[in-house]
């Protein structure tokens, strides 16, 4: 009976060290590895030291935030003017063409082939819905008669946030946005919630940044491991073991795809805001006399996926059907970087992280060829080609 208590009494001892152990060292490693990886702890979402000046520059009222250039229209500068204005573009980064000089957008060099003026509405960070209520501000002032609304298949993830840093938490764009949601009658507008320039304190108010949460689907979603004791119990977070495993291959996840394991193209909820938002830049397009075009633009990924398997993702084949039951041209760009590779090596050149010089003339070449196809018809019909 004595052998046998020290028998349960080492086991137990043992199994009180080893959890101790384990304790320890995942209060080590999480200490050590905190920003390898994402944690609830809302002081994560506040305004950090030094950025207050800067979201003053990036502020804005109506979109969240914006380039603000100083341009007719506030587009992104035009190294030629042609003066005939024939299409305006409007997205996120990856129409703004970030990590190229203005001569390296495909709009410039889309300009040049055509001899008109092709404005770049683009704003890093926009998502769909976003790039929709600039169309429709920019609209009155605009003499092009072809509007596109640019978008990559991950933003969809963006138009249900309404604090960027929810979606991701080290984003550099830390301010508020306005959303829609869909209701009765349609399209509803949530405004940004932040009325003026002065509220951007506000953003260091844990009551406001738990309020920009009400409305916001990424709002600790995916219920964060909190770092505190017991650590152990991060292990068994879903969240932790995403971002390990995303970590350590190619799909990273970064400010242009922060969630690369997310698909809301499968939430029926989402994917009809989704259609709802394009739909209406459709019809408001052509309720003010211009010839709308959709356009699917690339994702790195997603061009090593056409180039290897022939297919598109599902969402792409989504958006094509939707346009194609609104008779409503769709450019697929991922289909044409494919088409313009050998060899799987050739694709990093067309990418820093947006489209490369390279990449954008291929977009550029090819989109000429389609709008000549697609809309000049129209275009001459109505006497304005």
């Amino acid at each position: 009976m004595r052998r046998f208590r020290r028998t349960i009494f080492f086991s137990i001892a043992a199994a009180v060290i080893g959890l101790c152990l384990i304790e320890l060292c995942s209060f080590i490693f999480f200490t050590v590895f905190q920003e390898r990886f994402t944690f609830h702890e809302v002081d994560r979402f506040m305004l950090r030291d030094g950025d207050a000046e800067r979201l003053r520059r990036e502020y804005d009222r109506r979109f969240g935030w914006d380039h603000h250039y100083d341009t007719h229209l506030t587009e992104r500068p035009r190294p030629v003017e042609y003066g005939h204005p024939l299409i305006a573009t409007f997205g996120d980064s990856y129409t703004h063409c970030t990590d190229v000089q203005d001569h390296e957008t495909w709009q410039t060099y889309l300009a040049g082939l055509l001899g008109s003026d092709v404005y770049n509405f683009g704003t890093g960070g926009f998502g769909t819905d976003q790039a929709y209520l600039k169309y429709l501000e920019i609209e009155p002032g605009l003499e092009t008669p072809i509007v596109v609304l640019g978008l990559i298949s991950e933003n969809i993830n963006r138009i249900v946030n309404v604090y960027r840093p929810f979606y991701f938490p080290k984003t550099g764009i830390r301010l508020p946005k306005p959303r829609f949601t869909l209701g009765p009658g349609g399209l509803h507008l949530l405004e940004n919630p932040m009325r003026s320039v002065d509220g951007i304190p506000r953003l260091g108010e844990e009551g406001f940044i738990r309020k920009l949460g009400e409305h916001d689907y990424w709002y600790n979603r995916d219920r964060h491991p909190v770092r505190r004791f017991p650590y152990t119990r991060i292990l068994f977070n879903r969240r932790m073991w995403l971002e390990a495993f995303h970590g350590k291959i190619d799909k990273q996840i970064n400010d242009v795809d922060p969630r690369p394991w997310e698909n809301l193209w499968d939430d029926p909820r989402v994917s009809e805001l989704m259609f709802a938002i394009l739909g209406s830049f459709i019809d408001s397009a052509r309720g003010s006399g211009r010839i709308p075009v959709i356009m699917i633009l690339p994702m790195q990924d997603e061009v090593f996926e056409k180039l290897y398997t022939g297919d598109n993702p599902e969402s792409v084949s989504m958006i094509e059907a939707f346009c194609a039951r609104r008779q409503c041209p769709c450019f697929n760009a991922i289909n044409t970087l494919a088409a313009s590779v050998t060899v799987p090596e050739e694709i990093p050149t067309l990418f820093i992280v947006h489209l490369s010089p390279k990449g954008n003339r291929i977009v550029a070449r090819e989109f000429k060829d389609f709008i000549m196809q697609q809309a000049y018809p129209a275009l001459e019909r109505r006497g304005g080609a």
